[in-house]
């Protein structure tokens, strides 16, 4: 088992050795996300987490990597924000299932921002994390389909 702290997190995305300190806010609801994404889409996770860190065998990810777990973090917070503000509302009642909506949006966020991230080649050098983050959650809770 891991170590509670450690550079370990670091490596995949915290912003320093204890997660904890990321995971104040959301807690257990961002945790559970990150564990739906690695189990259900594990070859879509596996591509992103792989850019996000650099790795030598990703085209294009040398220079452009991100924090991968605080960005997860920030989709789960999204994804609690178009709940309250009661835009996926309808959605949920259509299907009848709320965990299926919150982790579809979740999947849609990551994918958009992944997918915007590499195509403008933004960087965290740059300055573009968080101006990437608010603009999928701007357009995630004007229109969440």
């Amino acid at each position: 088992p891991a170590r509670r702290m450690g550079s370990h997190w670091e490596r995949i995305g915290f912003q320093g050795t204890d997660p904890s300190t990321d995971l104040r806010d959301l807690g257990m609801f961002s945790v559970l996300q990150l564990l739906w994404l690695a189990t259900t889409h594990v070859r879509t996770c596996k591509t992103i987490f792989r850019f996000a860190a650099e790795d030598e065998n990703e085209m294009g990810a040398a220079g452009h990597g991100f924090p991968f777990a605080v960005s997860c973090i920030s989709f789960s917070k999204i994804c609690l924000e178009a709940l309250r503000c009661g835009s996926i509302i309808p959605e949920m009642n259509r299907r009848g299932s709320v965990v299926q909506v919150l982790n579809d949006l979740y999947l849609g966020l990551i994918m958009e921002f992944y997918k915007d991230w590499r195509s403008k080649e933004l960087s965290i050098d740059g300055g573009h994390f968080q101006a990437a983050i608010e603009a999928v959650e701007k357009r995630a809770i004007k229109s969440p389909a």
